[in-house]
C-alpha cells in the first residue's frame, strides 16, 4: 500500500494536467454569430479584464468549459491546416458548445493564412490546449489571472452607465439600439464616442452624432446694412491611405484606398464583409449602394447568377464560373463587371 508521501507525489504531478484545459471543436471569429465581439469597454467581457491588459490575441471560451471564469486569464495553444496561434481567454461564449472557441479576426487570419481566408471561411474545428501565456510573446505582460472575475449571460461588459450590454447591428440579427444609445461598429449599444462618433457608428441600428456643425459669427455695423455671415468650417483631420487587408477606421485614422472598404470591424477589403449596407464605414472607403453578394473561385458568377462577384481576386468566366486560368482571365473569356480580367 503506497505511502501518504508517495501519494502526494503522484497527486502533484497529475493536478496540473487535471486542471489544465483543452479542446476539440467549432472555432469562429468574434462577428460570426460566436457570442461575444471585440467591443471598446473599459471591462472586457465576461472575464473582467481591462481593456488596456487585453492582448491583440484573445478569446472568448465556451459555455461548457469556462466553469465561472476559472480559465480567465490561460492562454491556449489552437491548430488548423498546419498553422496554429496562441489565443488568450478574455471572455464567455454563451453560445457556444463544448470545445468551441470565438477568437480575435487577427487570430482567426492567423491560423487560416489570411484576412480574405478568414472572411471566406467563417467557421472552422481546431485542436487547442492550455500553454504558457509567455508564448504570447509578451511574457508577463498579461495577467495569468484575474481576481474573482464577474460574470454575464452577455458576453459584454457589465460595467458603467456609458455603455450596454445589448448588441446591435447586421451579425446580431439587425438589431437596433434603443431610443437614444447608438450602435458601435462591433455591434454594441451605448453612448460613448465609441459608439456615436461618425465613422464608429452603424447609423442604420441606432443613433448616431452629427457631424461637427459649422461655426457661426456675425458681424454688424452701423449702417443699415444686414449683418454678414460668415462660416468657419471646422478643421478636416488628416487620415492615413492604406491598402487591402490594412486597419481602417476612426479607431486607426485610416481610409481604405480607392475601390476598397472599411468593414465594421476596421479591414479593408473589397469582400461583402467589407462592402455590403451594414457591413461598411461609408466614411473611411467605397461603400456598395445595394447589397452585392460575393463570391470565391470554384463558385458562381455574374449576371445569370444574381449579379455574384469574384471577390478573392478571382476572375469571373463568360460562363459565370470564378476562376483563374486563362479560361476565366482571358480577353475574350473574362466578364470584366463581375471579377478581374489579364
Amino acid at each position: 500500500m503506497p505511502s501518504i508521501k508517495s501519494a502526494l507525489a503522484i497527486l502533484a504531478t497529475v493536478l496540473p494536467a487535471v486542471l489544465a484545459i483543452s479542446g476539440n471543436g467549432r472555432t469562429t471569429y468574434y462577428g460570426t454569430g460566436g457570442g461575444g465581439d471585440a467591443s471598446p469597454q473599459t471591462n472586457y467581457g465576461s472575464c473582467g479584464i481591462a481593456l488596456n491588459k487585453v492582448p491583440s490575441q484573445f478569446a472568448a471560451l465556451n459555455a461548457a468549459q469556462y466553469d465561472g471564469g476559472a480559465h480567465c486569464g490561460k492562454c491556449v495553444r489552437l491548430s488548423y491546416g498546419g498553422r496554429s496561434t496562441v489565443v488568450q481567454i478574455v471572455d464567455l461564449c454563451p453560445s457556444c458548445g463544448w470545445g468551441a472557441l470565438d477568437i480575435a479576426l487577427n487570430s482567426f487570419a492567423s491560423v487560416t493564412g489570411s484576412t480574405e481566408s478568414a472572411y471566406n471561411l467563417g467557421v472552422i474545428n481546431t485542436d487547442w490546449y492550455e500553454v504558457s501565456c509567455s508564448e504570447l510573446g509578451n511574457s508577463g505582460s498579461y495577467p495569468s489571472q484575474p481576481t474573482n472575475p464577474p460574470t454575464n449571460n452577455g458576453g459584454g461588459s457589465s460595467g458603467g452607465s456609458s455603455g450596454s450590454t445589448d448588441r446591435c447591428g447586421p451579425n446580431n440579427g439587425n438589431a437596433k439600439c434603443a431610443s437614444g444609445l447608438c450602435c458601435s461598429q462591433y455591434g454594441w449599444c451605448g453612448n460613448t464616442s465609441e459608439h456615436c462618433a461618425v465613422g464608429s457608428c452603424l447609423h442604420a441600428f441606432g443613433t448616431c452624432a452629427n457631424s461637427p456643425a459649422p461655426t457661426t459669427t456675425k458681424k454688424t455695423t452701423t449702417t443699415t446694412k444686414k449683418p454678414t455671415t460668415t462660416t468657419t468650417k471646422p478643421p478636416t483631420s488628416t487620415l492615413l491611405t492604406v491598402g487591402e487587408g490594412k486597419r481602417c477606421g476612426a479607431r486607426y485614422s485610416a481610409r481604405c484606398s480607392s475601390g476598397l472598404c472599411c468593414s465594421t470591424v476596421g479591414y479593408c477589403g473589397k469582400t461583402s464583409n467589407h462592402c455590403n449596407i451594414g457591413f461598411c464605414q461609408h466614411s473611411y472607403g467605397t461603400c456598395a449602394s445595394t447589397s452585392v453578394k460575393y463570391v470565391k473561385e470554384g463558385e458562381r458568377c455574374g449576371a445569370a447568377n444574381s449579379n455574384a462577384k469574384c471577390g478573392d481576386g478571382s476572375c469571373c468566366s463568360r460562363y459565370g464560373w470564378c476562376g483563374r486560368t486563362d479560361a476565366h482571365c482571358g480577353k475574350g473569356n473574362c466578364l470584366a463587371s463581375f471579377g478581374k480580367c489579364t
